[in-house]
């Protein structure tokens, strides 16, 4: 319905996040001779430009990080694996794991969390484990904030110490991160350079570039930095 709006307004280009793998609203305004370019994600059988994220390589290299420190029991808390930042996150972490000669355990793995509440509701089913993560890689920032609520909750019960609960790496950063009560790292990279990347792309198009010319893709590099 936006895309449509938009159309109405007769604007010359369009800069997407795709929410879904559906593109049939995309493809329409490339027949109009609307040029889109797609941020963050990519849908597959739509021939856009994109900027993408280094995934993959981010969440292989926290993944490694939290194994060379010394963890073998790593949790993993994501969206859904439809998603294109959650297949390509998820490979990155199942592919450390099996480097490393570790095996995932799928009772630590809960996908399909697209809000802070539900990502809440699978850490406290990975606390509850027989044998809980000693680390949770988790795929977003929601998923991040969600395992902060409630380790932050069962903190306040005072009935464990933070050394007893997982360590936490998050894909994306997120305000207060720095004030987590147990460990945690980020995968980090610069939103602006995506959206400046972007609308160099959709230009490039409107200002004399080739309409017609293959698609292109440029991959963002991401950087792993501790917070506390």
């Amino acid at each position: 319905e936006l895309v449509g709006d938009f159309l109405g307004r007769r604007v010359d280009g369009l800069i997407v996040v795709p929410a879904s793998t559906t593109s049939t609203h995309l493809a329409h305004s490339q027949n109009q001779g609307v040029p889109v370019v797609l941020a963050s994600r990519r849908i597959d059988g739509l021939a856009a430009d994109s900027v993408v994220l280094g995934d993959e390589d981010g969440a292989f290299r926290g993944t490694t990080a939290l194994i060379d420190g010394g963890h073998t029991r790593i949790g993993y808390l994501g969206n859904a694996l439809s998603i294109f930042t959650g297949e390509r996150r998820h490979a990155g972490f199942v592919r450390a794991m099996e480097t490393r000669g570790l095996r995932v355990d799928p009772h630590l793995v809960a996908t399909n969390q697209q809000t802070v509440e539900q990502a809440r509701d699978a850490t406290r089913a990975l606390l509850r484990a027989k044998n809980p993560p000693t680390a949770i890689f988790c795929a977003n920032n929601r998923n991040a904030i969600g395992a902060l609520k409630e380790i932050s909750t069962q903190l306040a019960t005072g009935l464990r110490a933070p050394a007893d609960f997982p360590e936490l790496l998050s894909f994306d950063d997120f305000e207060l991160a720095e004030l987590s009560p147990v460990p945690i790292s980020v995968i980090d990279h610069d939103p602006r350079e995506l959206g400046r990347t972007a609308a160099r792309l959709l230009l490039d198009r409107l200002d004399g570039g080739d309409r017609e010319a293959p698609a292109r893709e440029v991959e963002l590099p991401v950087s792993l930095r501790g917070v506390r």
